[in-house]
């Protein structure tokens, strides 16, 4: 059963079954944690008994605020996360022995055999974050709104033309 914010679960049951053992959680009402504040998570996690330790995937789906790379607004940004890590517990719940990680495996520990998910969704959700976030689609950027016409700019700004270009000049202008 998920625990504090639904993104901790106990696993002890699970590291005293046989290896490929599963255990499926729906996830309506949790919460993640992250630097601006947080956020409300659905989806569902997959826990597995693997050799030694549990394989967490996990199907989020969350929203982050985020600062509009173009108008500068904030806005709330849909993520939709795959998780996929091994969780190693500090010692077996069985025998309380130290455990250590194989060489050349990572993961996240598992402490007084709880699976916290938290750090690992915080990881996955910096990787999946867009590099410059767009509010929307048609956002036309800081200032659209109260900029002039470009056109009218352009007009307003001209130099004035040689009278010996006069008639050139109302010739590029008819052709416009």
């Amino acid at each position: 059963m998920p625990g504090e914010a639904g993104l901790v679960f106990n696993v002890s049951m699970l590291l005293t079954e046989t290896l490929g053992s599963r255990r499926r959680y729906e996830l309506e009402s949790a919460e993640f944690r992250y630097d601006e504040g947080r956020t409300p998570v659905e989806g569902s996690v997959r826990l597995t008994h693997t050799d030694g330790a549990i394989l967490a995937e996990a199907w989020l789906t969350l929203e982050v605020e985020e600062i509009c790379g173009r108008c500068l607004e904030p806005f709330e940004q849909a993520l939709m996360v795959e998780l996929q890590e091994e969780f190693w517990p500090g010692s077996h719940p069985l025998r309380r022995e130290p455990e250590e990680i194989p060489d050349g495996r990572e993961g996240f520990p598992i402490t007084d055999s709880l699976l916290d998910l938290q750090e690992a969704l915080r990881q996955y959700v910096e990787m999946n974050r867009p590099m410059q976030p767009i509010c929307r689609p048609d956002c036309a950027g800081a200032g659209a709104a109260t900029a002039p016409d470009a056109a009218a700019v352009t007009e307003s700004t001209e130099t004035p033309v040689d009278h010996r270009w006069a008639a050139l000049e109302e010739l590029r202008r008819e052709v416009r």
